[in-house]
C-alpha cells in the first residue's frame, strides 16, 4: 500500500503540471475555439497583408498615429563586451549601431484564435561602431606582412594596435519571433514576445589611422559570440518594432465588426484560460523565490575572472595582469512576473511569460597590476528589470528559462589610494564580465531553483499522505 502511494506521487510533478497542461490543450480543442477560428480565417489574409504593408511603410519612421521616443544613446548597444579568439582577447567598448535596419520581405503569421502574431522578415546590413582594447602578447604578434590573414587573428597582426577602433558589420541578419495577442474591447493587445535577430555573418575592419595603412579586414566571431551579438542588436530594434507593431494592429483591426455577437463569447472563453495561465506562472515564481531563501541562495559568488599578457614597453618587457574576484550578487529572491503572457499555439500549445528580476547588485573587486603599480579597486553595478524568457510545452513539465540582456545598468568603481587611469575601460571591462557571466549564472540558478521546488512540493505531499495513512490505521485498530 506504501510503495503504491510513493510510486504515484513521485510522479505528481506530472500530474501537477498535466493539470494546466491538460486545459491548455482542451482549450485548443474545444466547439469554442474551432467557432472562433472560423470566423477568423475567412478574414486571416487579408489582414496579414495590411500588416506587412503597414510595418514596411512605417517601421523606422513616423507613421501608424505614433512616435517612438528615443533617448540620445538609444543605439548604444553596451559600453563592454568582451571576447576572445584563443590568440588575443578584446575589449570593446562604446558598442553603438550607427542606424536601424530596414526590413526586407516582412511574412506575419496572424494566428488570432490561437493567441499569437508571427513575424519573419529580412534586414538590411548593420554596422556597430566601437572602441577596442587588445590584450596580446609580443610573442602572438604576427609580423610578415605577406602572410595570409585569414590564417591568424586580425588582431594579432603587427599594423594593429593595442588599442583602437573598430567597424562589426552585420549581413544576411534576420529577425524573427512571435508575440501573444489578446482580445481586448474591439481590438487585440500585443503582450509577451520572442522578437530576436538571427543568421547574422559578421566581419570587423579593423582602423589603424596613426599608421596610415588600410584597415584590416575579415570575417569574425565565433557561433557562440555572434550569439552574444545579436542579442545585443535586438534591443533598439525591437524598441522600434513593438510599438509599430501594436499601433498598427489597432489601426486596421475592428473585432466587434469580424465577430458581432460572437465577440463577447470568445473573449470570455480566452479570458478565463488566461486567467489559469496566469496563477500557474505566478505559482512558479513563488515558489522559486520561496526555494531561493530557503536554500540560502539569495545572495551567490560568481566566478573570477584573469587575464595576462606580456607586451613590449619602455622598460623592456612589461605585464599586466587583471583580475575580476570576490564577485557577489544579491537579490535573487526577487523574480516576479509581468502578467503579458499566456498560453498559444503554432506547432504545439504551449504557455510563455515575461519574467523579471526586479533588482540585482553586484559587488566585487578589480585589481590591475603591471611592471610599476598593483591597485585594487571595489566595484558596484546595479540592473533593473532584467528580463527572462519563461515557456513550457503543455505536454510537458519542465520549463526552459531564456536569461535576456537587461534594460538598464550602471557601474561604479571606489577609487582608491591608486589612480585609476582609465576609468572608461575599467567599467567597460566590468560591464563586460557581468555581461558573459551573469546570464549564464542566472539560468543555472533558475533551472536549479526551480526542480528544487518541484522536489519539495513532492516530499512534502508524501509526509502528508504518510501521515494521513498512519492515522487511518491507527483508528481502524482501535
Amino acid at each position: 500500500m506504501y510503495r503504491s502511494v510513493i510510486v504515484g506521487l513521485f510522479f505528481l510533478q506530472c500530474v501537477l503540471s498535466a493539470d494546466i497542461g491538460q486545459k491548455v490543450l482542451q482549450y485548443f480543442k474545444g466547439d469554442v475555439f474551432r467557432s472562433y477560428q472560423k470566423h477568423w480565417q475567412a478574414h486571416k489574409r487579408s489582414f496579414e497583408d495590411a500588416l506587412e504593408t503597414a510595418l514596411k511603410e512605417n517601421y523606422g519612421l513616423r507613421g501608424m498615429n505614433v512616435f517612438v521616443r528615443r533617448s540620445a544613446d538609444s543605439l548604444r548597444l553596451s559600453n563592454g563586451f568582451y571576447f576572445s579568439d584563443n590568440v588575443v582577447d578584446v575589449l570593446l567598448m562604446e558598442v553603438t549601431l550607427t542606424s536601424l535596419p530596414q526590413l526586407i520581405r516582412p511574412d506575419v503569421t496572424f494566428a488570432l484564435a490561437s493567441n499569437v502574431l508571427r513575424l519573419e522578415s529580412s534586414l538590411t546590413r548593420m554596422i556597430i561602431e566601437c572602441k577596442y582594447l587588445a590584450f596580446r602578447n609580443q610573442s602572438d604578434i604576427v609580423f610578415d606582412s605577406g602572410t595570409k590573414t585569414n590564417k591568424h587573428s586580425p588582431f594579432s597582426l603587427q599594423q594593429i594596435q593595442f588599442r583602437g577602433s573598430l567597424a562589426i558589420i552585420a549581413d544576411q541578419c534576420s529577425l524573427g519571433g512571435y508575440g501573444l495577442i489578446k482580445l481586448s474591447g474591439q481590438t487585440v493587445n500585443l503582450g509577451h514576445d520572442t522578437l530576436s535577430i538571427r543568421n547574422c555573418k559578421f566581419s570587423v575592419e579593423i582602423s589603424s589611422i596613426r599608421l596610415g595603412t588600410p584597415p584590416v579586414i575579415a570575417p569574425y566571431f565565433t557561433p557562440e559570440q555572434a550569439d552574444e551579438l545579436q542579442k545585443l542588436l535586438t534591443k533598439p530594434v525591437r524598441e522600434e518594432m513593438l510599438p509599430k507593431l501594436q499601433s498598427t494592429v489597432f489601426t486596421v483591426l475592428n473585432t466587434s465588426v469580424i465577430f458581432d455577437s460572437y465577440l463577447p463569447k470568445f473573449r470570455k472563453y480566452q479570458d478565463n484560460l488566461f486567467k489559469t495561465a496566469d496563477k500557474y506562472v505566478s505559482d512558479v515564481v513563488r515558489n522559486i523565490n520561496s526555494e531561493t531563501v530557503d536554500a540560502g541562495q539569495v545572495a551567490i559568488r560568481m566566478p573570477t575572472v584573469r587575464k595576462y599578457c606580456k607586451i613590449i614597453c619602455e622598460e623592456g618587457s612589461c605585464a599586466h595582469h587583471v583580475t575580476i574576484d570576490n564577485v557577489t550578487v544579491y537579490g535573487l529572491d526577487s523574480l516576479y512576473s509581468s502578467h503579458t503572457g499566456g498560453p498559444f499555439k503554432l506547432q504545439t500549445a504551449k504557455i510563455a511569460e515575461s519574467l523579471r528580476f526586479n533588482s540585482l547588485t553586484i559587488r566585487g573587486t578589480l585589481r590591475h597590476e603591471n611592471n610599476t603599480v598593483e591597485a585594487e579597486y571595489d566595484f558596484v553595478a546595479e540592473i533593473q528589470d532584467l528580463p527572462v524568457n519563461f515557456e513550457i510545452n503543455a505536454d510537458k513539465t519542465d520549463p526552459t528559462f531564456d536569461v535576456l540582456k537587461w534594460r538598464y545598468l550602471s557601474v561604479s568603481i571606489i577609487p582608491s589610494e591608486y589612480y585609476l587611469r582609465d576609468p572608461r575601460a575599467a567599467s567597460s571591462y566590468v560591464q563586460a564580465y557581468l555581461f558573459n557571466k551573469l546570464t549564464i549564472l542566472l539560468k543555472d540558478h533558475l533551472d536549479e531553483m526551480y526542480k528544487n521546488s518541484q522536489h519539495n512540493k513532492v516530499t512534502q505531499t508524501t509526509d502528508e499522505v504518510k501521515c494521513i495513512t498512519e492515522k487511518k490505521e491507527l483508528s481502524s485498530q482501535k
